[in-house]
């Protein structure tokens, strides 16, 4: 799997791109505004900053043959448990893709922490987390210092979980002998399970791809 290209730099660019909005200047002659849309670009941006609305990666013209359809939600009411702030952790949910080989074939869903645990570049030592939607549980391994993978053969089921769920939990062990423990809500999948069938296959639960085999 591709290191995340945009995982741990999107609330950084979600961020610029409200800025940049904001800083457009409207005019005052009585023309025509730009300012509507911008308006609601910037709201936006602002709803998923604060977690109440996913992040879909959106199509770029010319780039389609690279195109990973993805929807990442910020877990800003992640409740934290001691010196584990889990504030603002990320979800992020990603399509199948026809590049970058058999990993990349199917979907794939993890969850990384807005801080740095202990990790060993040895795929037999790494720390681990275990993840419940509503009453249905998960398991997920770490990928790096901040990242944890949800098992590829619990990825689709983890994802309609997700996508017909009300919370989440998720605990963690790191190779250091610290755990810790969060619980957030879950919102605005409608959006997302609309995105998935236009970009990604994806039909009442079951992926075009799982529904031909």
């Amino acid at each position: 799997m591709p290191e995340r290209r945009f995982s741990k730099l999107i609330l950084m660019a979600l961020t610029g791109a409200a800025l940049a909005l904001s800083a457009c200047k409207k005019p005052d002659d009585g023309a025509p505004q730009q300012g509507a849309t911008d308006d609601e670009s910037v709201v936006r941006v602002k709803q998923e900053i604060a977690g109440e609305r996913w992040s879909l990666s959106p199509k770029e013209a010319g780039k389609e043959e690279s195109f990973q359809g993805s929807a990442l939600l910020v877990m800003a009411d992640a409740s934290n448990d001691n010196d584990m702030k889990f504030e603002k952790s990320r979800l992020t949910l990603r399509c199948p893709a026809s590049w970058g080989g058999e990993k990349n074939a199917r979907w794939q869903a993890s969850i990384d922490l807005p801080f740095e645990v202990a990790y060993d570049s040895a795929p037999a030592n790494r720390g681990t987390m275990n993840v419940e939607v509503d009453d249905k549980k998960f398991d997920a391994t770490q990928f790096s210092r901040s990242s944890f993978n949800i098992l590829p053969e619990q990825a689709e089921a983890f994802r309609d979980a997700v996508l017909n769920g009300k919370s989440i939990t998720f605990s963690i062990k790191t190779i250091d002998g610290k755990s810790g423990s969060s619980t957030s809500g879950l919102t605005g999948t409608d959006e997302v399970k609309q995105y998935f069938a236009e970009n990604c296959g994806l039909q009442d639960g079951a992926s075009t791809a799982a529904k031909t085999e």
